[in-house]
């Protein structure tokens, strides 16, 4: 009998092979984080010796799903909304945030996620609007991200160059409970965007890969919709 580390048997495998198949009955052989063979519960008991034993019994063993599209820092808000001024996102990120928020926020999303069997999820942090005004509020998601192991694929990017207030943005840092305006450019969340991709590209192991995140080139409240005009009166 061959060692390996772990063996997942007596469950539902989703094989999502060409053929679709399905096993009612069957079994998973892992060794050094790899599945080296699926099959049956009693084809797989025989031929391998494992460390570890995961009985799935009335339960569906399948791959991890994708989370293709969040925005880092709703985690915690859980993307509350206003139906005038839209997202609380500007007040929110660029002024009540500190880089303990987005470490905090960082973690619950990766356990959210895998609580819902996502394994690989997307994380908007750039473009418009995030927190790219510095690297540190990115540094501590994808350190959170890391630690609770699944795949995430890290947005970053400047605001949208549009919007006349987006040219010349204004934030506040926080430390030590005291704050501090800090006011930026578009040039500078391009720095920044670049210093994450460099720093955080391809890490953990490959599960963190930093994107270009593009920004809203229409605004986020365009004249001719509805919510902008809204917001606009306002």
């Amino acid at each position: 009998m061959a060692d390996i580390d772990l063996l997942i048997a007596n469950g539902t495998i989703l094989t999502m092979n060409p053929r679709n198949d399905l096993l009612k009955d069957g079994a998973i052989a892992i060794k050094d984080g790899d599945i080296i063979d699926v099959g049956s519960t009693k084809t797989l008991v025989d031929m391998y010796k494992t460390r570890r034993f995961i009985d799935a019994s009335n339960s569906v063993v399948m791959p991890g799903l994708i989370d293709i599209y969040a925005h880092a820092g709703h985690a915690m808000i859980k993307g509350i909304w206003h139906p005038f001024r839209g997202w609380p996102s500007n007040d929110l990120y660029f002024h009540a945030t500190t880089k303990e928020f987005w470490y905090a926020d960082g973690l619950l999303a990766a356990l959210d996620r895998v609580k819902c069997g996502v394994t690989t999820g997307v994380s908007i942090i750039g473009a418009t609007p995030a927190r790219i005004d510095d690297p540190i509020f990115t540094e501590k998601h994808a350190k959170a991200v890391e630690e609770v192991g699944i795949r995430d694929i890290i947005g970053v990017g400047p605001p949208d160059p549009f919007i006349p207030s987006q040219n010349r943005l204004q934030s506040t840092i926080w430390e030590d409970k005291k704050s501090k305006t800090h006011t930026f450019t578009c040039d500078e969340t391009i720095d920044n965007s670049i210093h994450i991709n460099k720093r955080w590209h391809n890490q953990a192991n490959g599960r963190i890969q930093v994107s270009l995140a593009f920004p809203y080139i229409c605004g986020r409240f365009p004249s001719h919709s509805k919510w902008g005009a809204l917001y606009k009166y306002q």
